[in-house]
């Protein structure tokens, strides 16, 4: 392990220690144990914007892709009420898990933010970590490399956020494309984004670009950083009003009373001969059950359904 001493302008003069990992011959070097540039962009935004550290102070925080940890232990150095730091792999959680202990977050600074580490794989929902009303602020930082990627974080995100909640993350653009698709994802799931360039760039996230060929890239010749931020779209009172009026009462429904239900995982609409009516759309319900509206192919092409069926919803 190399252990490194993180900070940014606005973060100091707090610091955090950090340990993390190299390549070696024998060891092929997970990607989670390094220390990313994205992070020192990271933690100076949620340390400097007009919203920050207001936006974490007191929140609960959860990490996505965290890595060896150092947004969410700047999050909980930055007076969060609680910070979850989640990633997937082992030898990743190992580090990370050891990062909150050698900072005192496990001793000394326990009573300051309640601290965690846990298992998170963005693609399986079996090990999401949601709490009562969703977590205040998810943060994430360098978490698009696949294709994959763009709608499982997008999901994920979903999942755990609270309704008022916001997104950050701070990443490289090493693919256009990829950062294109995970806008397209979250916006399909009703959030309304933001991203824009990051022109903050210190001589600390350079020596640590310099340090993985595949991290130096986003200055040399890609794409640059961005940052983007993303809270749910807001949707009119009376809408609201009468898509909760329609779920009590969905709730109360039986199978009987609503013939055209059916359950989620039933047979794809080729082969279901109850179902013959072309451009039908579903309405998911807590991904308990769903309604079948009858769309028109006019409604589909344009993307949006006409009063009728705005109505029926």
């Amino acid at each position: 392990h190399e252990f490194r001493t993180f900070t940014t302008p606005s973060f100091a003069p707090r610091t955090i220690v950090l340990a993390l990992e190299h390549d070696t011959e024998n060891v092929p070097l997970r990607t989670g144990c390094r220390l990313w540039s994205s992070s020192y962009a990271l933690v100076e935004h949620l340390a400097s914007s007009d919203d920050a550290p207001a936006c974490v102070r007191g929140k609960h925080v959860l990490e996505l892709g965290a890595g060896i940890g150092a947004g969410g232990l700047a999050a909980a150095a930055l007076g969060a009420a609680s910070v979850c730091v989640t990633d997937r792999d082992d030898a990743v959680l190992a580090l990370a898990h050891a990062n909150a202990l050698r900072n005192g977050w496990y001793g000394a600074r326990a009573g300051e933010c309640e601290v965690s580490v846990r298992a998170v794989d963005w693609a399986n929902d079996d090990t999401y970590v949601a709490i009562d009303g969703g977590y205040d602020v998810i943060i994430a930082a360098d978490m698009l490399y696949l294709e994959e990627h763009a709608e499982a974080l997008a999901r994920c995100i979903d999942d755990h956020l609270a309704r008022d909640g916001i997104f950050i993350a701070a990443f490289g653009v090493r693919r256009l494309e990829l950062a294109q698709a995970f806008e397209r994802a979250l916006d399909a799931r009703q959030f309304d984004v933001q991203t824009r360039a990051l022109d903050y760039v210190n001589e600390d996230m350079v020596s640590t670009a310099k340090e993985y060929a595949h991290d130096d890239e986003i200055t040399s010749s890609k794409f640059g950083y961005r940052l983007i931020e993303c809270c749910r779209r807001k949707v009119p009172v009376e809408d609201a009003d009468a898509l909760a009026d329609f779920a009590a009462e969905f709730a109360e429904a039986s199978l009987e009373d609503v013939p055209r239900m059916r359950a989620l995982n039933a047979t794809s609409d080729d082969d279901d001969d109850d179902n013959d009516d072309d451009g039908a759309g579903w309405f998911d319900v807590d991904r308990a059950c769903s309604y079948t509206l009858n769309v028109s192919a006019q409604e589909i092409e344009s993307g949006a359904p006409n009063d009728e069926t705005a109505s029926s919803a």
